[in-house]
């Protein structure tokens, strides 16, 4: 039968180690008269302790061991060590569903347009001139709209959270979808302002918890497209496109995505 001892140096033995989590501490034991052999020389020893992993300190109810070691010595003699720390995020609330990660990020990207700032054409105008003269217009007078390169902002935002369910089946319904009204980022958001880009999800362990990131992307104008009438001719729409008689007939903004409930993916 194995004989214990623990080190019962003065001020109840052992070795502690102040760190941020707080202390930690080590015990010692002596484990004498071991009797197995290879692998259960060492479970033995182990076992002659007493001590579960995870149980408090005998005279430290803040720490909790975490792991034992085994020093296996020359007749038949094991040195023991039990390590004692706090309880990893002890105190810590469990995040939940609704505890997330979120980044916000904008950039410039170049579109073509035929509109200034305010919706108006962008018209040039130009006069065939019949004659040498100039200060009598003896031309015919020419417009045409143009399609210029501008910048316009474009904002990314990023959800990223645990959850305890693998994101396939949202992936499936949301990715494509542009917004039914306020997002939970943006409260004010118009119908069509924002598209789900991508949702993708990790686990760490094997299924029973996920890792998942939702990436929205906004564009100001909408995602569904504003299309023109282009005349044959010049290959640019005309310059009158804009006018009451003409809205209804060459410009088109067809419906080129279904929409969701954003706030009901991220619920």
């Amino acid at each position: 039968m194995p004989t214990l001892k623990w080190d019962t140096t003065p001020g109840g033995g052992g070795r502690g180690t102040f760190t941020t989590d707080g202390w930690r501490v080590t015990r010692t034991a002596t484990v004498s008269g071991l009797n197995t052999v290879g692998q259960a020389k060492y479970n033995q020893a182990k076992n002659s302790l007493g001590v579960q992993l995870g149980a408090p300190h005998p005279s430290l109810p803040d720490l909790f061991a975490s792991n034992i070691d085994v020093d296996l010595r020359p007749n038949d003699i094991a040195i023991c060590r039990v390590s004692y720390e706090p309880k990893q995020d002890v105190d810590k609330p469990d995040p939940g569903p609704d505890s997330y990660q979120i980044t916000f990020g904008a950039t410039m990207v170049q579109e073509q347009v035929n509109t200034d700032r305010d919706g108006k054409i962008i018209v040039v105008k130009y006069i065939d001139y019949d004659g040498v003269t100039r200060d009598k217009i003896a031309g015919k007078q020419y417009q045409q709209s143009l399609t210029v390169s501008t910048l316009r902002p474009q904002t990314t935002v990023t959800y990223r959270r645990t959850e305890t369910t693998s994101p396939g089946a949202k992936a499936r319904e949301y990715i494509g979808k542009t917004n039914v009204g306020p997002c939970p980022w943006h409260p004010q958001a118009e119908y069509g302002e924002w598209m789900c880009m991508g949702i993708t999800g990790s686990s760490p362990d094997s299924g029973a918890t996920w890792e998942v990131e939702y990436a929205f992307q906004q564009t100001l104008d909408g995602w569904n497209p504003t299309v023109v009438y282009i005349d044959p001719e010049t290959g640019r729409p005309p310059h009158d496109v804009n006018v009451k008689a003409n809205q209804l007939l060459a410009r088109q903004g067809p419906l080129m995505y279904f929409h969701a409930d954003f706030g009901a993916l991220l619920s």
